[in-house]
């Protein structure tokens, strides 16, 4: 009869197999889970971005509309200077008479008004 004490069985090696499949098992899990966490990241970097953009675009969109109001509003104020008098309600003509000292620093500050926030948005939008 053979008695189990005198095989000489490799039980460690046994033990170190299964050791070695829970290392590959956790190590998979472990790689699994960084993938997962990488995508997240990769998803929230994207919502990110399309929050940025829309924002850049609405505020972008103001600026504009504000570029385009005070371009106007100085544009009447170049055209009424133009006229010696211009018919208010005080009780006839008034006379409206602006310095051309005032036009051209009219004119001149919102040019570079404009110039700035042109380069604004454009740098804005194209980052």
């Amino acid at each position: 009869m053979v008695n189990l004490d005198n095989l000489s069985l490799p039980v460690s090696g046994l033990k170190n197999k299964k050791e070695d499949e829970f290392d590959k098992l956790e190590e998979n899990k472990l790689k699994k889970d960084k993938q997962h966490f990488e995508i997240k990241e990769q998803e929230q970097r994207i919502e990110d971005m399309k929050t940025n953009r829309e924002m850049r675009q609405k505020y972008a969109t103001h600026i504009e509309y504000f570029m385009y109001s005070i371009t106007v509003v100085i544009l009447a104020l170049v055209i009424a200077d133009g006229f010696e008098t211009f018919p208010l309600d005080c009780g006839g003509s008034c006379l409206w008479d602006l310095d051309t000292g005032v036009v051209i620093a009219l004119v001149g500050s919102m040019a570079v008004a404009v110039i700035g926030l042109v380069g604004y948005i454009v740098r804005g939008l194209f980052k």
